[in-house]
């Protein structure tokens, strides 16, 4: 037997944040999108997802995991490897076609911009 858990990689790690991510969503949701901003034990989300309703796609706020915020922090632990910068914001765009994009940025959080909430799919104009 393995004393040893076997280290995740950034793709890993990414898979366990979607499996927790998608499971805030409703049946037929077809992009999800997760904001992450992080500075030491500070962070915060903003999380939605697309979902069409009698033809409409809307907008919806997404639950978050309680276990989400670590695996986020592993993976700014596991990209800043080497003596690379960590990064304070993460931005996932995952699909339901499995795809999805990662973006990063190293500037520090403007915590009180971030207090005026936003949508992250601006070009929806059904938001409920």
């Amino acid at each position: 037997m393995i004393d040893q858990v076997e280290r995740m990689d950034q793709f890993q790690i990414i898979q366990e944040i979607a499996s927790r991510a998608i499971s805030g969503t409703e049946t037929g949701w077809t992009e999800l999108m997760i904001l992450y901003y992080v500075e030491e034990d500070h962070s915060m989300f903003s999380n939605s997802y697309l979902v069409a309703h009698d033809g409409v796609i809307r907008e919806r706020s997404a639950r978050v995991s309680n276990d989400l915020d670590g695996w986020l922090r592993k993976l700014r632990a596991e990209l800043a490897q080497g003596g690379k910068q960590p990064f304070t914001s993460c931005k996932l765009h995952l699909r339901a076609d499995g795809k999805f994009d990662a973006s990063y940025g190293y500037d520090p959080v403007d915590w009180d911009g971030l207090i005026t909430a936003g949508w992250n799919f601006p070009s929806v104009t059904s938001l409920h």
